[in-house]
C-alpha cells in the first residue's frame, strides 16, 4: 500500500502531495468562477459552504495522517476521485464565463470534414444492437478503469518502489481532468446530443450497458463540456502509466482504449475531434511528468543546528525521499 511517513507536526504542510495542492486549489477556484459569472444564488452559496467543509476535512486528514484508522487513511489517499464528479458538474455552471456563446459549430465542421455529414447521419445506419452495446460497454468502462489502475499502484508489487508511484498517478489524473475543465472555459461547446438535439436512443438500441450509459447521461450530463473530452483524457492518462510496470495489462487494454475513444462520438456525446483533444491532453501531461520524475532529487542539507549537534538530527529515512518524489 502506498504510504508516507508523517513529518513532525510543526512541519505537517510538507505532507502535502501534488494532488493535494491541486485538489485544494480546485475547491477554492471552482466556486469562485461561479461567483465571477454572477451566480450568487442559493446553489452557489451551498457549494461554497460544502467546499469550505471539504477543505477543512482534507487538511485534517493530511495533518493527522499517521494517526488515522485504516479506512480513513484510504480516504486520505483516494479522496480526489470523489471530488472529480462534483468538480465536473460545478464547472458546467460557469462554462460561459469567458465566452457567453457556444463554439461547437467549429466542432461540427470537423465531423463534416471527416464523415461528409453529421456523424450520427453517417454512423447510425451502420450500427446494430450488438455494435452499439460494444461501444456502450467501452464508454462505461471508463468508470471502473480509473480506480482499477490506481489500485494497481496502491496495493500491488511493492507500490512504494514503483515509478510512477500512486501519488504521481493520482497527480496525473488530477492535472489531466483539470486541464479539460480549463478547456471547457476557453472553448465552451455543446455535444451533439445537446447542440443538435440528437438522442442515440432514437437512432439505435442496445442492451444493459447501453441503458446504463443513457441513464448516466440523463442524470449527470453537463452542457458545454465537449472539448476536450475529459472521458478520453482521464482514460488515456491511467492507461499510459501502465506501460512500464504493468506491460501485459497495458497491451491487453489497448483495444478497449481505442473503442472507448471512438465510443464518445459514436454515442453522440462528443465530436471526433474531442476525442483527439483528450488524447493530446493525456500524452502531453504524461510526457511532462515523465521528464519531471527523471530529474535527480536534491539531497536535504542538514541545518546548522544539526551540524553542531549531530545527535539531535532526526534519522532520515528513504520514505521521506519517496514522499518528496511523490510530489
Amino acid at each position: 500500500m502506498f504510504q508516507t511517513e508523517a513529518l513532525p507536526s510543526q512541519k505537517w504542510r510538507k505532507n502535502l502531495r501534488l494532488y493535494d495542492k491541486l485538489a485544494l486549489a480546485g475547491l477554492i477556484v471552482i466556486p469562485s468562477l461561479a461567483l465571477l459569472d454572477g451566480k450568487a444564488d442559493a446553489a452557489t452559496l451551498r457549494f461554497i459552504v460544502i467546499h469550505a467543509v471539504a477543505i477543512l476535512a482534507i487538511l485534517a486528514l493530511i495533518r493527522h495522517e499517521t494517526k488515522l484508522h485504516a479506512w480513513l487513511r484510504v480516504l486520505r489517499d483516494w479522496y480526489p476521485l470523489i471530488l472529480f464528479t462534483f468538480f465536473f458538474a460545478e464547472v458546467g455552471r460557469a462554462v460561459n464565463l469567458l465566452f457567453p456563446f457556444w463554439l461547437e459549430p467549429h466542432l461540427i465542421q470537423s465531423d463534416y470534414w471527416l464523415f461528409g455529414q453529421h456523424a450520427y447521419e453517417y454512423l447510425a445506419p451502420r450500427l446494430s444492437p450488438l455494435t452499439t452495446e460494444i461501444f456502450a460497454f467501452a464508454y462505461w468502462a471508463y468508470y471502473p478503469l480509473i480506480p482499477f489502475v490506481a489500485a494497481l499502484f496502491y496495493f500491488l508489487r511493492q507500490a512504494e518502489a514503483l515509478q510512477p508511484n500512486f501519488g504521481q498517478v493520482m497527480a496525473r489524473i488530477c492535472v489531466s481532468l483539470y486541464s479539460c475543465y480549463v478547456g471547457f472555459l476557453l472553448f465552451p461547446a455543446r455535444g451533439p446530443h445537446h447542440a443538435l438535439e440528437v438522442s442515440i436512443a432514437n437512432l439505435t438500441s442496445g442492451g444493459f450497458f447501453f441503458d446504463f450509459v443513457l441513464a448516466i447521461q440523463a442524470r449527470s450530463a453537463v452542457v458545454g463540456s465537449a472539448f476536450p473530452s475529459a472521458h478520453v483524457a482521464a482514460a488515456w492518462t491511467v492507461w499510459l502509466v501502465l506501460r512500464k510496470h504493468f506491460k501485459k495489462t497495458f497491451w491487453a487494454l489497448l483495444p478497449l482504449m481505442l473503442l472507448l475513444s471512438v465510443s464518445i462520438f459514436v454515442l453522440q456525446y462528443h465530436y471526433w475531434v474531442d476525442a483527439a483533444g483528450g488524447v493530446i491532453v493525456a500524452v502531453a501531461w504524461e510526457w511532462w511528468f515523465a521528464r519531471r520524475e527523471k530529474r535527480p532529487v536534491q539531497p536535504t542539507l542538514p541545518s546548522r543546528k544539526e551540524e553542531s549537534f549531530p545527535h539531535l538530527s532526526p534519522v532520515r529515512k528513504p520514505l521521506l525521499t519517496q514522499s518528496k518524489i511523490a510530489g
